[in-house]
């Protein structure tokens, strides 16, 4: 099955990303992380939903998945 995990930045994805693959993910990840019979792919679109519609429409434009997987905490960032 060929799954995309989608988040607006690497931070949200990068402890899901690190027990399947035992590496950090990057923003500009683009090999996909074999695990059990799954096929699965990483986008990293940006923060704000502008962002994340561009991005995704793009990429899905030219790539087909099983499943996608928008992850993340889906709240905006607070800056101190």
């Amino acid at each position: 099955m060929r799954v995309l995990v989608v988040s607006a930045t690497a931070e949200e994805i990068n402890d899901f990303y690190k027990k399947i693959s035992a590496q950090e993910i990057t923003a500009d990840r683009q090999t996909p992380v074999r695990y059990k019979n799954h096929e699965i792919f990483f986008l990293v679109t940006g923060i704000g939903g502008v962002a994340t519609a561009t991005n995704l429409s793009l990429h899905l434009a030219q790539n087909k998945y099983d499943l996608v997987i928008n992850a993340g905490i889906g709240a905006p960032s607070i800056r101190s």
